[in-house]
Order: C-alpha cells, then structure tokens, then sequence
C-alpha cells in the first residue's frame, strides 16, 4: 500500500479507549484503556508504530469528558472573543466541573449573538504534545527494528516513519452538533439534542442554525444511561419542533475509516 506525505491521521481519545483510523482505513482500530494516563501512552506507543509511522500528521478528537461546551450570551459583557475567552476561563469550573488552568477556544462567538465556547484542562493539552512528541521520538528510533538497507527501501517507496505534526485537537461532539446546526438552517427551527460518549453527555439547542444552549453532564450511578437526564431536557425542550437523542458508536459512518458515528436514541422525535 502506498501513503502519501501528507498522509493524515485521527484518534479519538477517551480515558476508556482510544480509536486510531485514515481515510485508507476500512474501519478505525479501538484500544480498551484504563484511564486517561493509559490512553495517553497507548495513543504515543500506536502512532510511532507501523502502520500509523507512515502518516504526518494527527488529528485528535476528545471525548466529552475531556472538552466540554460552555455557551456565553451576546450581552455577557465580552467585547471580543479574546475577552470571551477569558471570561469562559472564569466560569469554566463551575460552568462545566473542569477545575484548575484551562484552555478554552470560542470560535463560534459573536459579539452581537454569543456562542458557544469550548474547554478542557490546561494539563491535558500539554499532556497531547507530550504524546506527538514521545512519537515522533518513537519513529526515529524505528520501533520496527528493520535494519537500515530496508529502512532506505520503505523510504524510498514512501512506506518508512514520517515526521509527524499536530494539526489539530476538537471535541468529537462537535461533529454532531455541525448536524443539528445543518438541520436547524434547513427547517429554521429549533433543534434539543444530545450526544451520550462514555461518562458523559453533551446537550443543547440550536435555533435557526445558532447554538443558543449547551451543557455536560456525567448521570450518576442511578442514571447510568443518561435517560433520567435525557426525560428532564426533553421537558425544558418541550417548545424544540425535533429531538434528537444521539448516542455514541464506534461504527463509523460512510466514509473509511471514520471514528465512530452515533444511533438515534428511543427518545428522538422529529
């Protein structure tokens, strides 16, 4: 098989198991992990190895768990998304139950309209470069063991290690909600949905292709499916025209190698 250059990577990291795929791929490779330090060394130990040596560059999706939303309103006082930013760092621990430094990103607000914001730990993201780098360090070392003659030849036919650069990290959650956006712009209404991942949900509304509401949660032991949390929005959604209740599968969709999809819950209505 031949891998381009530029040849591009995505893993889907959770502290129960990490998922590894390319648009080569006719389905991701899942990793059962115990706990974030184990993901984390596993994600170094697969991307220095072949057949995932071969791409250059790595895209990284986080579980809810790990990034979670945060809305900020238009009148929230913020002058600029720098300043959205800042004032998201303020409220992350009690807005979203992430405690101590964090790096947040608010693309999606406005001034005029607010939006919505994104957060995870400080320490998680140096934590993610510690990983590109342990295997970027990993490939140079060729953890292969193929002696240099056949090093060269794998090079040569554009099979060897390749450097590798991180591109990007986002919430994996975000592509569900590009969907409801999508959907609400086409019905101009409004959307309540949610995403169950393991540990935790992610939920809001879209109006008119806006974000107007988000939230995470982790349901207790009493609610370890999400269902009790999932009745409660559905009656402060209750004035929503659709529903979508969406859960998490690392079946992908149509396209190879894709890192997972999701299932309509019972609860959806549309």
């Amino acid at each position: 098989m031949w891998w381009a250059p530029s040849e591009q990577i995505d893993v889907y990291l959770s502290p129960a198991c990490i998922g590894l795929a390319n648009r080569r791929s006719p389905a991701a490779d899942w990793i059962e992990t115990q706990g974030l330090g184990d993901a984390l060394a596993h994600a170094a130990r697969a991307l220095a190895r072949p057949p995932w040596q071969r791409c250059g560059r790595v895209r990284i999706w986080l579980a809810s768990t790990l990034a979670r939303p945060l809305t900020l309103s238009g009148d929230c006082g913020a002058r600029d998304r720098r300043e959205a930013e800042g004032l998201a760092s303020m409220l992350a621990a009690e807005a979203t139950g992430i405690d101590g430094p964090v790096r947040v990103w608010a693309d999606a607000w406005r001034a005029s309209r607010g939006g919505l914001a994104v957060v995870m730990a400080d320490d998680l993201w140096n934590e993610l470069q510690l990983v590109v780098a342990r295997a970027r360090g990993g490939r140079r070392s060729d953890p292969s063991g193929r002696r240099g003659d056949k090093r060269r030849e794998d090079k040569r036919r554009g099979e060897g290690p390749r450097p590798l650069r991180l591109v990007s990290v986002r919430p994996w959650w975000n592509q569900a909600l590009d969907v409801m956006i999508a959907e609400s712009l086409r019905s101009g209404e409004r959307v309540g949905w949610s995403l169950a991942e393991g540990g935790g949900v992610v939920h809001g509304v879209v109006d008119n292709g806006w974000p107007v509401e988000t939230g995470f949660d982790s349901p207790g032991r009493h609610d370890a499916d999400g269902s009790l949390l999932r009745r409660r929005l559905q009656v402060r959604w209750e004035a929503a025209a659709a529903i979508r209740h969406l859960d998490f599968t690392r079946e992908g969709g149509a396209a190879p190698g894709s890192l997972g999809g999701w299932r309509e819950a019972a609860a959806s209505r549309t």
